[in-house]
């Protein structure tokens, strides 16, 4: 038996207690590497071999364990050996799936409904904006207060065990009437714009359809840039090239800003159109011959519009292209007596402005 001493060390900082000789004395914890620890208790020499026969049983009682669950028992008693060791593998978390539903049949409210039902909208801080206004719609419980018809985007704070999807989303909500319950301050005013591209003048042009329901009031318009306005309603092309965009609103209201409609893009502005003039009177002496036919009935009346005719003239009376043909298909029932006989009529002349170009389709 050795006579050599032996001291139980404690570690200062974790605690960690381990068995070492008093000579040489450790250095540090052999847990954590501290160098502060102190002599906690002191093992006679009998203890050693106990101890260390405590160890030794304990380590064959470990790996004998081990040995049964993973060979022997294979994966364990009734295990699928999918989990630590080769027992059970927890149950994976259960997702709760719910549809989201929107009846909007009452006047001003849109009603929330679940399948199944018993959502909790306040844990998951639903809300949902308006993509017109780009303002969060009110929220009362299922009911939604919308301000603006339009498209709405609902999002809700996301976990892992929670999954919500929409039956059908609410692409374009009609709104008639504000509900009194809402948020709203005051009533939405809706302009109607409308953008068009002048290859005269190398322009795009916005006009206001609704016009007179804004009395004395200034339009502002923002030109493919939201924070940039200025009171002009034209601009020119070559300032920015494709137009993707135009904004409207009455001056300094945030509330009526609204998307210009029917906006054409033109990546280059031709301002030189060569017309063939000798094409023109064949468009019109063909339709002249054939006036039931559709397809010559069009191309006579394509033949007015940007950089071609402007005015089609029968005896100093101007008349649209499309009211010229009606007139000349109407024949003997036209209020007009000089499309009598419209098989008669011949192109008498074209005037050209300034640049050379066609202004007018004059007919005799």
């Amino acid at each position: 038996m050795s006579s050599k001493r032996y001291y139980i060390y404690k570690c200062d900082d974790c605690g960690y207690e381990w068995k070492a000789p008093a000579s040489p004395q450790p250095t540090k914890c052999p847990k954590c590497g501290s160098e502060n620890f102190h002599i906690h208790a002191e093992v006679s020499t009998p203890w050693v071999k106990i101890l260390t026969f405590i160890v030794v049983l304990a380590l064959l009682g470990v790996g004998g364990y081990f040995a049964y669950i993973n060979i022997i028992g294979d994966g364990g008693p009734g295990g699928d050996g999918d989990g630590p060791g080769g027992g059970d593998s927890p149950p994976p978390p259960k997702i709760e799936s719910y549809i989201l539903k929107y009846n909007t049949s009452e006047d001003g409210i849109i009603k929330i409904t679940t399948d199944p039902e018993g959502l909790n909208y306040d844990s998951l801080e639903f809300s949902f904006r308006s993509d017109r206004s780009g303002k969060f719609i009110k929220r009362d419980g299922d009911k939604l207060y919308p301000c603006v018809g339009g498209p709405i985007t609902f999002t809700y704070n996301k976990t892992k065990d929670i999954n919500v999807e929409e039956d059908e989303v609410i692409g374009d909500y009609k709104l008639t009437n504000v509900h009194p319950d809402s948020d709203c301050n005051q009533k939405v005013e809706k302009i109607i714009a409308k953008a068009k591209f002048n290859k005269k003048a190398c322009t795009y042009v916005v006009s206001i359809i609704n016009k007179d329901k804004f009395p004395g009031k200034t339009f502002e318009y923002s030109w493919n840039n939201k924070n940039k306005w200025e009171a002009s309603n034209k601009k020119n092309a070559k300032d920015f090239g494709d137009l993707n965009y135009v904004l409207v609103r009455v001056k300094n209201n945030q509330d009526t800003e609204v998307n210009a409609i029917n906006t054409p893009q033109f990546p280059n502005c031709e301002v030189e159109v060569v017309i063939n003039i000798d094409d023109v009177i064949n468009t019109f002496n063909t339709f002249k011959n054939n006036l039931r036919d559709f397809d010559a009935y069009f191309k006579f009346v394509e033949l007015q519009g940007d950089d071609k005719l402007a005015k089609c003239y029968l005896n100093g009376n101007s008349y649209s292209f499309e009211k010229f043909a009606r007139n000349m298909r109407d024949k003997v029932e036209s209020v007009d007596p000089l499309f009598a006989n419209p098989e008669n009529l011949e192109v008498d002349d074209v005037d050209f402005n300034q640049q050379n170009r066609l202004i007018k389709l004059k007919v005799k």
